[in-house]
């Protein structure tokens, strides 16, 4: 009954939020997330080490997932229910040398690469977390894609909980990879960057 209670407030919370919002277009949205300038996507270089954090609203991944800027409003609705909970991100991470990748970067043998490997797909995600408030959070999603040697910035997807459904506390993302011995790396996404952020206009 806890949970219940929880998932419900959760979705109240997340459409009360977004009724006060400014509303806009699907295609605009997702324009405004990927922006720079928007605060939602931070990008940071560490010495070779290049590090790209898209933080993913629930209405910007339906756009993409829909892609049309004539949703439904019950189609949203459905979506967003299973969605809510979390908070998502994209995390891309490149180097700055001719032919590396994370997956090559410092790695001079094959078992080496093996290890690299290895750790992409499950370890790293034991050295990020999220500072929310006075909360630490750990990762309950996390997946490495695999771009078989097609790009240089090698993509993770990364989800934490949420509890802060009004965004009335910044976010610090930390990644902190001994191999890459950069010390830890921080990226702060500001609540008001967060609050300003549109929402979906639906039919």
């Amino acid at each position: 009954m806890k949970a219940f209670k929880l998932f419900l407030w959760s979705i109240i919370t997340l459409f009360s939020f977004s009724a006060c919002q400014q509303t806009v277009l699907p295609a605009d949205l997702v324009k405004y997330v990927v922006n720079p300038d928007n605060g939602l996507r931070k990008q940071k270089s560490i010495g070779d080490v290049n590090v790209d954090l898209q933080y993913k609203p629930v209405g910007y991944m339906i756009a993409n997932e829909f892609r049309k800027n004539n949703i439904d409003a019950s189609q949203y609705k459905n979506r967003a229910s299973e969605l809510s909970g979390l908070q998502y991100y994209n995390l891309k991470l490149s180097i700055n040398q001719p032919g590396v990748d994370v997956t090559s970067y410092n790695v001079f043998d094959e078992v080496a690469q093996q290890e690299r490997l290895y750790y992409l797909s499950f370890g790293m995600q034991h050295d990020m977390h999220l500072i929310q408030g006075q909360d630490t959070l750990r990762p309950v999603l996390y997946h490495f894609e695999r771009s078989y040697n097609l790009s240089k910035e090698r993509t993770f997807v990364v989800a934490f909980e949420e509890q802060d459904f009004k965004h009335q506390e910044d976010k610090t993302f930390i990644l902190d990879i001994p191999e890459f011995q950069t010390g830890p790396i921080k990226i702060k996404i500001r609540k008001d960057d967060l609050q300003k952020t549109p929402s979906i206009k639906l039919i």
